[in-house]
């Protein structure tokens, strides 16, 4: 697997990279004054993490996203909370997290952070050479307040879309489909062609065409929170 070294001597700085010691700390990049938010989330393990910054999706953004994009397909401006390579128990990972107060946010966007970012971070690794993509399981985890009930979701929805006459959109669509396989099972894999990746122009080598999502809810209220991030991917 790769290692720290590896990466802070790759083409991109060490500046992008962290390797810290049993912790890894997602923080929610929106703020909001409207009360409660879930300001950051301590994923805690016993194995060997390390950490891709959020600059360093940042800055290569610019990469995947031309200033003449159709509308329709994903866009490569936004990337999720934290990327995370984690040696645990003998198994690789390559870890894509995003924290979200409301699950609604993960319905309205949350899904577009996590497939923009992986493709993003897949072309960046693939320059690594010690690099090796069956090396590690792929996973998203988004951490948020509990959903709330569909039946209330249901009518907030309807109101919504009165409210600004807007139809949604083939994308809206999919993350809705997402976002309820998601609230009843706490996981779904989602299918990276229905965000017309293949728009992009990208060579499909460099990724897996789809990727398994996962959901941990937390106290409604809490600002922050501590998980057992190898207890999740047992």
């Amino acid at each position: 697997m790769v290692g720290y070294r590896d990466l802070a001597d790759s083409v991109f700085q060490n500046r992008c990279f962290e390797h810290p010691k049993g912790t890894v700390r997602v923080v929610n990049e929106k703020k909001s004054d409207k009360g409660d938010v879930l300001l950051y989330v301590d994923l805690k393990t016993q194995g060997t993490p390390i950490k891709l910054c959020n600059r360093l999706l940042k800055d290569t953004a610019g990469i995947f996203a031309p200033e003449n994009e159709k509308k329709g397909r994903i866009s490569f401006r936004s990337d999720c909370d934290g990327v995370c390579l984690l040696e645990t128990k003998g198994k690789g990972y390559l870890l894509l997290m995003e924290v979200k107060s409301g699950y609604d946010g993960i319905e309205k966007k949350g899904f577009m952070q996590i497939v923009a970012s992986y493709v993003k971070t897949r072309c960046i690794l693939n320059t690594i050479k010690e690099y090796k993509s069956t090396d590690y399981v792929e996973k998203a985890i988004f951490v948020s307040y509990p959903p709330m009930p569909a039946a209330i979701q249901e009518n907030e929805d309807v109101y919504e879309y009165k409210e600004h006459m807007i139809a949604p959109s083939q994308m809206d669509v999919v993350n809705r489909e997402y976002a309820t396989a998601l609230r009843v099972d706490g996981k779904v894999t989602i299918d990276l062609n229905k965000y017309n990746i293949q728009e992009c122009h990208l060579n499909p080598a460099l990724y897996n065409p789809v990727l398994e999502v996962v959901h941990v809810a937390v106290a409604e209220g809490i600002p922050s929170a501590e998980l057992d991030i190898d207890a999740i991917l047992a």
